[in-house]
């Protein structure tokens, strides 16, 4: 298996009306961070999957392949600071984490095989865990605190 770092960009388009693309000079691309070693335990194996920035850390998940890792934690400058967690069906362990959503300060991973959602507060935090049968695609955080999760 290859690895390697992740380049992260942030494509900005700036939207002056919803019902169509910006022209193609207003959109453009910003170097963010780049992520990873090439060796070591900050490789990152191939597809991985990255959230938005939380609290001035990502997190990135590898869901694809016949690989198992747990998440792990990249500061802002793409600098890897640990693996969040280890394998297992434990408490704060996972199998295949994947999907990634950001909630207001926290974000919210889905691991694959135990089917559970759970919350982190990067970097250090480990919130509730959530039986949750679904692949959630999407979430959308509510002002009441709560969030709708789609299929």
């Amino acid at each position: 298996m290859r690895r390697g770092r992740l380049l992260l960009a942030l494509m900005s388009m700036l939207v002056s009306g919803c019902d169509r693309p910006p022209p193609p000079s207003e959109a453009g691309v910003e170097l963010l961070a780049i992520l990873g070693d090439r060796d070591g335990a900050g490789a990152l194996p191939s597809t991985p999957l990255v959230s938005p920035e939380i609290n001035g850390y990502y997190l990135v998940t590898i869901s694809d392949g016949p690989t198992e890792e747990p998440p792990r934690l990249f500061d802002s400058t793409g600098r890897f600071v640990r693996v969040i967690g280890r394998l297992g069906e434990g408490p704060n362990e996972y199998r295949r984490p994947g999907h990634i959503h950001r909630v207001n300060d926290s974000a919210w991973i889905y691991d694959m095989a135990l089917r559970r959602i759970t919350a982190l507060l990067p970097p250090d935090t480990i919130g509730p865990t959530r039986l949750w049968p679904l692949t959630p695609h999407s979430l959308l955080p509510l002002a009441d605190g709560t969030f709708v999760l789609s299929e």
